[in-house]
């Protein structure tokens, strides 16, 4: 992997580079100090690189577009107003394929993440427990519930907790899905409590034992 993607990584905003000399020219950007950035004279906001405040002061202040679509003679404000112009216009597909499987994303910011992520393996957070390496920090808060027997994840409609996000959410799916339903009038619930509870007010002359469960 490291052949299409270079070996050198950057640690903070995962950047790839094939020469070492590249990632530590790339970190600068990183490493500024607020003295460091680029501050515009006219509303005070400041910016990374001079480039970044040309751009703004041009676009902002000046009100003159400076993204020029490079198929036609149209000039826009902004990137992402090109890049709208360029699909609907020109039909131009924004979409960047991952060469090792059949994923395909629309920003280069998710492109990266994936192939970081499924093919990299990139991973630095490490249980402390049983040393398996998460890629998120969020992933390995929600595994060292398997450790500590955490149940954080409470259903707000039947009370039930669950140690996982995901196995909350499978769990409201039975509350989102009406699955009792009225053999009277068709009325659907979530619950079969609820079904009977409708059937005592609507229709008490019911058997109760005859409903469907």
């Amino acid at each position: 992997m490291a052949l299409h993607f270079g070996s050198c990584i950057c640690d903070i905003c995962g950047a790839h580079f094939f020469e070492e000399r590249r990632l530590t020219e790339h970190q600068k950007i990183h490493q500024k100090k607020p003295t460091d950035m680029y501050t515009c004279k006219d509303c005070g906001k400041e910016f990374k690189s001079r480039h970044g405040r040309y751009l703004h002061i041009n676009t902002t202040h000046k009100k003159e577009p400076m993204y020029q679509c490079g198929k036609c003679d149209e000039v826009f404000f902004s990137y992402a107003l090109r890049c709208r112009h360029r699909i609907e216009v020109h039909g131009e597909k924004r979409e960047f394929a991952c060469q090792h499987c059949d994923r395909t994303y629309d920003n280069r910011k998710s492109w990266r993440e994936h192939n970081r992520r499924a093919h990299l393996k990139i991973s630095k957070h490490k249980c402390e427990v049983c040393d398996r390496m998460f890629y998120l920090p969020c992933q390995l808060k929600e595994h060292m519930t398997t450790h500590t027997g955490e149940r954080n994840f409470r259903c707000e409609y039947c009370g039930k907790s669950y140690p996982r996000l995901r196995a909350l959410r499978l769990h409201m799916k039975s509350h989102s899905e009406n699955k009792y339903r009225c053999e009277v009038c068709d009325a659907t619930f979530t619950q079969n409590v609820s079904l009977r509870n409708h059937v005592k007010k609507q229709h008490q002359s019911l058997d109760m034992e005859n409903l469907s469960k």
